[in-house]
């Protein structure tokens, strides 16, 4: 694994193509590079393409589906279970469950204003949606908030 940092992505860009060019891997070998959104992937594999004359067989994971397939892999392997309670959708699912189960407890007063008088309603299901969000970017940039 290979960790460059640069606040000028030309600068960034250069090294990760020189450090392909000088690699020496073989070519039918994936590359994985972590990018934040679909527009930067397709922008780097543009330049490295630029850069190098030819560039393929990459996968381009956001930080989240990187840190959800290794905690798969680790978990499947130790105790022969998937880690789909890591998953976005699952974990939207089971906020919406909580939400709409315990919207009359005092704890949750305030959020019972805004699920209105049925907490079956759509606005349940885009909060469940938004907090899982939430907590799915925190499980990559500050799990030591969700601990």
């Amino acid at each position: 694994m290979n960790l460059f940092t640069s606040n000028r992505l030309d600068q960034l860009v250069d090294r990760l193509a020189a450090n392909a060019a000088s690699a020496g891997t073989d070519p039918l070998e994936e590359s994985v590079i972590v990018v934040q959104s679909p527009g930067m992937e397709r922008w780097l594999a543009m330049q490295l393409a630029d850069r190098l004359g030819v560039w393929a067989n990459c996968r381009y994971p956001f930080p989240n589906a990187l840190v959800a397939g290794l905690l798969d892999s680790v978990l499947h392997h130790q105790y022969g279970e998937r880690a789909s309670v890591f998953d976005r959708v699952v974990l939207k699912w089971r906020v919406y469950d909580i939400l709409r189960t315990h919207a009359g407890e005092p704890v949750f007063a305030e959020l019972a204003g805004y699920m209105g008088a049925s907490p079956s309603t759509l606005r349940t299901y885009q909060l469940a949606e938004q907090v899982a969000d939430v907590f799915d970017q925190y499980m990559v940039y500050r799990p030591q908030m969700l601990l």
